[in-house]
């Protein structure tokens, strides 16, 4: 997808610390596994090994302020060793890194494993419809929205080629049923769906983040996606290990935004949603 950059990024000329909403990390005996079975999924090359030493190497060679990290269970049977996984995680990184844990439609005892999550730290939930098998506005998932209500934010792999689990138009089905829950869209609300995000989900209460979006969609289409959303509901993100931390950025950089766009989007927005202490 890119050409690794060899310069570091000078963000004292930034003027924002950058919070990355979008970071995908694994335990070290599955992570080559699992970035494998991504980058033939995608037809792309990855960027990093999706392991911890890996993830923490590259986001802090692009002075990556915090992360947000999630995995996803893909069945059923994961997510508590997921999220038991993550939990540890985040408690060694003591404030670089912000969980997001993972639940799946069929799992029983949500309530449970939301006070579990909450023990350990985590604050939010991700999805991936495409990889669980499972239609954003169905039964399953309504049940699990019902319960989460303002909870826990959940950020929603949406938009997807091959299929229609994670359209943007089901995802504004969720949001317009549950109008209490804090849903982010990853990918400008829908990975190469952009007009359906036009259509369905631009100026609606949900937020949109920005990862694996910028070598595909326009860089006009960007700017006018972002003011027509509104900046204060846009997130920062990579998509570590699809592209790294110091790529994505400098992409990000040479949108035409004013300085105000760049810091609400960069750092401000995520946190005031995650009600981040600032350090």
């Amino acid at each position: 997808m890119h050409v690794l950059h060899r310069r570091r990024i000078d963000l004292a000329t930034l003027q924002t610390k950058v919070i990355d909403f979008h970071n995908h990390i694994f335990p070290q005996k599955i992570a080559a596994k699992v970035v494998n079975q991504l980058g033939n999924y995608y037809g792309m090359e990855m960027h990093g090994t999706a392991e911890i030493d890996n993830l923490l190497m590259l986001s802090k060679k692009a002075g990556m302020h915090k992360l947000v990290i999630h995995s996803t269970a893909t069945k059923v049977e994961q997510v508590e060793v997921i999220n038991t996984y993550l939990g540890e995680v985040v408690q060694e990184q003591k404030g670089y890194f912000i969980g997001f844990g993972t639940l799946h439609p069929d799992f029983e005892d949500i309530e449970s494993e939301l006070n579990r999550m909450e023990k350990m730290g985590l604050q939010g939930l991700k999805f991936h419809p495409d990889f669980q098998r499972f239609e954003i506005d169905c039964d399953k998932m309504f049940r699990i929205y019902d319960i989460v209500g303002n909870r826990f934010p959940i950020l929603m792999h949406t938009g997807d080629k091959n299929y229609d689990f994670s359209s943007p138009k089901r995802m504004r089905r969720a949001l317009d049923n549950f109008p209490n829950v804090t849903f982010v869209a990853a990918h400008f609300g829908g990975y190469s769906k952009w007009d359906e995000a036009f259509e369905y989900l631009v100026g609606q209460n949900i937020y949109f983040d920005t990862s694996s979006s910028l070598d595909m969609l326009p860089d006009e289409d960007a700017v006018r996606m972002i003011r027509q959303h509104g900046a204060e509901k846009i997130l920062y993100a990579s998509d570590y290990p699809i592209v790294t931390h110091e790529y994505c950025l400098e992409r990000f950089l040479k949108l035409d935004l004013t300085n105000e766009e760049r810091e609400k989007i960069l750092y401000r927005n995520a946190v005031d949603l995650l009600k981040l202490k600032e350090d």
